[in-house]
C-alpha cells in the first residue's frame, strides 16, 4: 500500500488593514427614519385592527391602512 502525500495548504500570511478611522462600526440606533414596505403596512394596520378574538374588518384594516401610507 503506497503512503499518499499529505494536503498542503498554502497559507497567506499576509494581513489585510483596513482604515477604521472615521466609519461607524457599531450603532445601537437607527439615524434615519425607517420606511416600512407595503406589506410591512399592512400586517400593521391588520394588528392594529384586529380584536382579541382575531377577527378583524376588512374595512377597518383598509382604514388603517390608508392613514399609514399617508404617513
Amino acid at each position: 500500500m503506497e503512503r499518499k502525500k499529505p494536503f498542503k495548504r498554502k497559507f497567506d500570511n499576509k494581513k489585510e488593514t483596513k482604515d477604521l478611522e472615521d466609519k461607524v462600526v457599531y450603532t445601537t440606533r437607527q439615524v434615519e427614519p425607517v420606511k416600512l414596505a407595503d406589506w410591512q403596512l399592512k400586517l400593521k394596520a391588520i394588528a392594529d385592527c384586529m380584536d382579541e378574538e382575531g377577527h378583524f374588518d376588512n374595512e377597518a384594516v383598509e382604514a388603517r391602512y390608508q392613514e399609514l401610507i399617508k404617513g
